[in-house]
């Protein structure tokens, strides 16, 4: 066997083996209120865990810090999310609320079944008020330890 065909082998099978432990916590969680309750929560460890073991198993040790799990340079990094964040939300901004005034607007039974969840709760960008979600610093926190970190990991181990 090739080495490239060998080098490949390893990661893939380690995608396939999260994706199917992620699957089967799905399965089970839709009879167990426990694991759907901590689905995400779970999948993320099947996530972060996968290629450490698969690397553990291939006879290499990972450190956290070569797959770019670590804050440093702190500065840096605050920067580089603060011109992402001056350069991304202005143009979302201007084009959610556009696009919610005219998705909102078209009658029920067309596309606005998608929007339900956000439709009956829009009031147009004349009587809105900008304002974040109740419990928007943990669902952002979540996505950021439960989605972002364990996605990096996994796809970088």
């Amino acid at each position: 066997m090739t080495q490239a065909r060998a080098s490949l082998r390893e990661p893939l099978l380690a995608f396939a083996v999260a994706t199917a432990l992620g699957a089967a916590f799905g399965l089970i969680g839709t009879f167990v209120p426990l694991v759907h309750k901590y689905l995400a929560l779970l999948i993320a460890i099947v996530f972060f865990q996968t290629p450490i073991i698969a690397a553990g198993r291939a006879g290499r040790d990972i450190d956290y810090r070569d797959l770019g799990l670590r804050a440093d340079p702190i500065g840096l990094n605050l920067k580089v999310l603060g011109v992402l964040v001056l350069l991304t939300l202005p143009v979302f901004v201007l084009a959610f609320v556009p696009f919610y005034d005219r998705v909102c607007a078209i009658p029920s039974g067309t596309i606005a079944h998608m929007f339900a969840g956000i439709c009956p709760n829009w009031l147009g960008h004349t009587r809105g008020q900008l304002r974040l979600p109740d419990g928007f610093a943990l669902n952002a926190a979540t996505q950021v330890i439960v989605v972002a970190i364990p996605e990096e990991l996994f796809f970088r181990g």
